[in-house]
């Protein structure tokens, strides 16, 4: 990097000391340079050494700065870890209570809603309760209204079939017809202020194929009807000038009466046609609405021993006898039998050495089965809406002991001394299902 070296000479011996002296200098010159730049070179390195070491020395002090500042920020975080975790947990536990009192509060407004819905729904059901209870009672009423006007007197029962100028065809209930004629005058009755008619009753014929259990239907059917015409012929009062007639068929159908009392005894006539066609239509049904009848028997007082002071009406009085069967065997059960009470005919009672016991008929196989006979008093100005359970008789055929308990519930003294034939029937039905 010094001057160029001089040219080359020709003449070496005139100036070579001179170009030595030069070179010398030269080099004298180019060497303080070199040792110019080199300490100007040395310098630069020290300051620049200084300066690295400065920096990395700051840098150092930095790094160490921020680890220290990073150790403190962590054990700042670890000391307000518990202060915080502490802090947030009661944050956390104010907000869950906050929002608990909210349930709370709910549900407290809901409890009061639903009791309030409660209160009413109850006050509701009391009020359709007495409603019910109250419609019950005027249903009931109005029943009993309309039953006592089917069977009153001045019941609208009787139908004018025909009529001329002689004669009245009457049509009651239960297919029974009656017959109103003039009747001769006779010297007898010629003072009696009035005319004669004779009423004539055609009693309905017996319907063996409708009698459901009912055991010798039309001998039932004969003795209603025959206690109704001897409540005709005590209303008439047959006295002087008033005659009663005999026919084939009955010799109490006709009857010779003044025509003032025609309207009276066509009234009681009509009532009691009613009645005999209720009662005859209870019995009839009475195997059909309960499985367990077996037979239905209607006795006269004097058949069944009752040997009491005879009263007035001692005639009206009669006994129902129910035969009552449940059969517990399956076996009993035939394919070609129908309905329960067809099989429960077919038990037959046999008397074996350990005592009573129940077959079947016609197999002669034993059945686990209960039969019991039920005798009921009653009247027949009250059948079949009540029966005097004081006269109950309970006879046992076969089964577990029954009678007993039925007897007990139908004569209870908690109950009315009257009570409901049908009721009575299906309490003690219920009696021998519930004994199995």
């Amino acid at each position: 990097s010094g001057p160029p070296p001089p040219p080359p000479s020709h003449n070496h011996g005139e100036f070579s000391q001179e170009q030595q002296q030069q070179q010398q200098e030269q080099s004298k010159e180019l060497e303080e340079e070199l040792l110019r730049e080199l300490q100007t070179t040395r310098e630069a390195l020290k300051a620049e050494e200084s300066a690295s070491k400065a920096r990395q020395m700051r840098r150092r002090q930095l790094m160490h700065r921020s680890e220290l500042q990073r150790l403190d920020q962590m054990f700042q975080e670890l000391r307000e870890a518990p202060e915080r975790r502490a802090r947030q947990e009661q944050q956390f536990m104010e907000r869950k209570l906050r929002e608990t009192k909210a349930d709370v509060e709910k549900e407290k407004q809901q409890h009061n809603l639903l009791r309030q819905k409660l209160k009413k729904l109850r006050a509701r059901g009391e009020e359709e309760r007495k409603v019910l209870k109250e419609t019950k009672r005027r249903y009931l009423k109005l029943r009993r209204k309309r039953v006592n006007l089917e069977i009153s007197r001045s019941a609208k029962t009787c139908i004018i079939s025909r009529a001329d100028c002689t004669s009245i065809h009457l049509s009651l209930r239960g297919s029974l017809s009656a017959r109103l004629e003039q009747a001769r005058s006779s010297a007898g009755n010629s003072g009696s202020g009035g005319g004669l008619v004779r009423l004539l009753v055609q009693l309905p014929k017996s319907g063996e194929s409708q009698s459901g259990a009912i055991r010798n239907y039309s001998a039932v059917q004969d003795m209603f009807y025959k206690i109704l015409w001897q409540r005709v012929l005590r209303t008439a009062q047959i006295g002087e000038g008033m005659a009663a007639a005999g026919s084939s068929r009955n010799p109490n159908t006709q009857l010779v009466v003044a025509d003032g009392d025609v309207p009276r005894l066509v009234r009681v006539l009509d009532h009691g046609a009613v009645r005999v066609w209720h009662q005859l239509r209870t019995l009839r049904l009475l195997a059909k609405d309960h499985q367990e009848v077996m037979r239905v028997e209607v006795l006269p007082v004097e058949e069944v021993g009752e040997q009491e002071e005879k009263k007035e009406d001692e005639d009206e009085h009669f006994i129902v006898r129910v035969t009552l069967a449940y059969s517990r065997s399956h076996n009993v059960y035939q394919p070609w039998v129908g309905q329960c009470g067809q099989v429960l005919h077919c038990l037959e009672v046999y008397n074996a050495p350990h005592g009573i016991e129940a077959r079947q008929e016609g197999t002669g196989q034993r059945v686990d089965a209960s039969r019991i006979s039920i005798d009921l008093g009653a009247a027949w100005n009250s059948f079949p809406e009540a029966v005097d359970v004081s006269t109950i008789k309970v006879h046992q055929s076969c089964g577990r002991g029954e009678a007993q308990r039925v007897l007990a519930a139908l004569q209870d003294p908690s109950k009315a001394s009257k009570r409901d034939f049908c009721s009575l029937i299906r309490t003690a039905a219920d009696i021998m299902v519930a004994g199995s």
